[in-house]
C-alpha cells in the first residue's frame, strides 16, 4: 500500500512538473486581452500579505508561498531534487524530497523561487498538530476544521494563505495530505 502511494505521489510530481504543454499566444494589440494580462502580472509580483506557516514535528516551519531560498538552504541536501519549466513564469519549478515529505518551489513574476506546495510522502514526518499519513478524519478536522469542500475522495480546507487537500483511505485515514499556496 506504502508503496502505490509513494508511485502515485512521485508520478503526480512528475506530471505537475511537466503540464506545460503546447501553449498559444494571442499578439493582438490594443485588446482587452492586453489589459486583462497587464492587471495579472501585476497582482501576481504583489508580495502576499498572509503565508500559511507549515511546522513538521521535526522543528521545520515553512511559509507558504514565501521566497523559498533561505527555507530551502536550512533544510539541508534534499534525498532529491527534479526540476522542469514553469507553466507560468520563465524559469523552473522544483521539486525536492526530502525524509517524508516533498516540497515544491515555481518561480513568481520577478524571478523569485516561492514555495508553493508541501506535501507528506509518509509518517516519518508530521504536522506540529500530530497530522501524517494514517491519522485519523477526526484529527484532521481537529487541526483544519470541519469546513471543507468534498470532489472525488478528496477533501479541501480553505485556509488563509493556502489550501489543504487530504485524501483518505477505505479505513478513513490520511494516505495524502498536500498543502498549496494560495
Amino acid at each position: 500500500m506504502k508503496k502505490t502511494f509513494f508511485v502515485l505521489l512521485i508520478a503526480a510530481g512528475l506530471c505537475f512538473l511537466s503540464s506545460c504543454g503546447n501553449t498559444e499566444t494571442n499578439e493582438t494589440e490594443g485588446t482587452d486581452q492586453d489589459t486583462t494580462a497587464a492587471v495579472a502580472e501585476t497582482a501576481e509580483s504583489i508580495e502576499p500579505a498572509v503565508y500559511y506557516t507549515v511546522e513538521l514535528d521535526n522543528g521545520v516551519k515553512i511559509e507558504m508561498g514565501a521566497i523559498a531560498d533561505q527555507t530551502v538552504a536550512s533544510l539541508g541536501e534534499p534525498l532529491s531534487k527534479a526540476e522542469a519549466p514553469s507553466c507560468v513564469h520563465e524559469g523552473n519549478d522544483v521539486l525536492y524530497t526530502y525524509n517524508g515529505f516533498t516540497l515544491t518551489t515555481s518561480p513568481d513574476a520577478d524571478g523569485n523561487a516561492r514555495i508553493q506546495e508541501i506535501a507528506l510522502t509518509s509518517d516519518v514526518v508530521s504536522l506540529i498538530s500530530g497530522v501524517s499519513i494514517g491519522s485519523d478524519k477526526t484529527a484532521v478536522e481537529s487541526t483544519f476544521g470541519t469546513e471543507y469542500t468534498e470532489n472525488f475522495g478528496v477533501l479541501t480546507f480553505a485556509l488563509e494563505g493556502a489550501s489543504v487537500s487530504v485524501v483518505l483511505d477505505e479505513d478513513a485515514c490520511v494516505s495524502s495530505l498536500v498543502i498549496t499556496a494560495n
